[in-house]
């Protein structure tokens, strides 16, 4: 095996670097699919069948950000790279009904985290560095706070007590408004 070929994995005739893997640009999408990001395309792999698929995102952005997955729904969210990204979801096994989710970054997302139930969170890098709380269902984008970048530049997750002091705080805003 040569050098290149060591570095270098072909799959479908789409060339993988190997290796330099992060939180950010790999996912579990179900408990036997693995996703991961290159930039340009995500590329899912089913680990018992080595069956891999090449997910291109299409329009006008520049390739893909940040991806996170759910295992138990299968689902896959990725942020694209452009000024203004938006934010898709999809479940795997369904392409073609994807949600579109906006919210106020305006050059990058640093990290994204589904809950268990019907949440997914968003934080934006440079220069915003904004927490998003969306419905992904419904599409809708339901909070939005700003960070001290400190926090902005941590991988963020999802646990039971976070879910539930981010419903707090949305009562509390869509009360008070």
């Amino acid at each position: 095996m040569s050098c290149e070929e060591k570095r270098y994995g072909s799959i479908e005739g789409k060339k993988w670097v190997m290796g330099g893997f992060t939180p950010q640009n790999m996912t579990l999408i179900g408990s036997d699919s693995l996703a991961i990001c290159t930039k340009h395309a995500i590329k899912i792999i089913k680990m018992s069948t080595k069956e891999t698929k090449i997910f291109t995102p299409s329009g006008a952005s520049d390739g893909v950000g940040v991806i996170t997955g759910r295992e138990d729904e299968g689902l896959l969210a990725w942020s694209e790279l452009k000024l203004k990204p938006r934010v898709f979801v999809c479940k795997v096994s369904e392409p073609d009904n994807m949600k579109t989710l906006k919210g106020l970054a305006l050059m990058e997302f640093k990290s994204l985290a589904f809950s268990q139930d019907l949440f997914l969170v968003g934080v934006s890098g440079i220069p915003d560095f904004i927490l998003h709380l969306w419905d992904w269902r419904t599409e809708v984008l339901l909070s939005d706070v700003k960070l001290p970048c400190v926090l902005a530049s941590r991988k963020i997750c999802f646990d039971f007590t976070f879910v539930n002091e981010l419903k707090v705080l949305i009562k509390y805003q869509f009360n008070n408004d």
